[in-house]
């Protein structure tokens, strides 16, 4: 709109002057020709420099997308790293209550196994060798006897290791 304005505004001045208008006419023409030429420049530098800014605008506009979308991957990643998180974390729960249960239950048995060895009697190894009975009933015996010591034995350890299983689990 703006360049059909000036070529009309230009093609007036330039037209050939009428009969009968003098020099000083020429040297308006002139002027006015130079003030156009003037203001079309003016409006090229514009342009350019408007040119210039979209540039501008369009480079910062693509390095703002880029830092959005390495924003959204990284918040991708943290949101998988959180749901891995939770999955483990509900694992380790699970983990924990199983190992609470058989700790209960191991501590239940244990302390079956002392009741009942307390209501043997302290020394009751001593009193089945001094009752002199029959040797090969004394050598069962005893080997009942280790038999039950060796299975109290393997208990607690299963129980200490329980209880290291969960600390280990407590730790993560």
């Amino acid at each position: 709109m703006i360049k059909l304005r000036h070529l009309i505004v230009l093609a007036a001045l330039l037209a050939p002057p009428a009969l009968g208008e003098s020099t000083t006419d020429e040297a308006e023409v002139t002027r006015q020709l130079m003030e156009l030429q003037a203001e079309i420049q003016k409006f090229k530098d514009m342009l350019e420099q408007t040119k210039g800014q979209r540039s501008n605008l369009e480079n910062n506009l693509e390095a703002n997308e880029k830092q959005i979308s390495e924003l959204l991957k990284k918040i991708e990643a943290i949101e998988k790293n959180m749901g891995d998180g939770e999955k483990k974390l509900e694992g380790l729960r699970r983990e924990e209550s199983r190992l609470n249960n058989l700790k209960n239950s191991q501590q239940e048995q244990i302390a079956a196994q002392i009741r009942g060895a307390y209501k043997l009697g302290k020394q009751e190894h001593l009193k089945v060798v001094l009752n002199q009975e029959d040797p090969s009933r004394i050598s069962r015996v005893m080997t009942y006897y280790d038999y039950l010591n060796r299975a109290r034995a393997a208990r607690v350890e299963e129980y200490r290791n329980t209880l290291s299983a969960m600390e280990a689990v407590v730790a993560d």
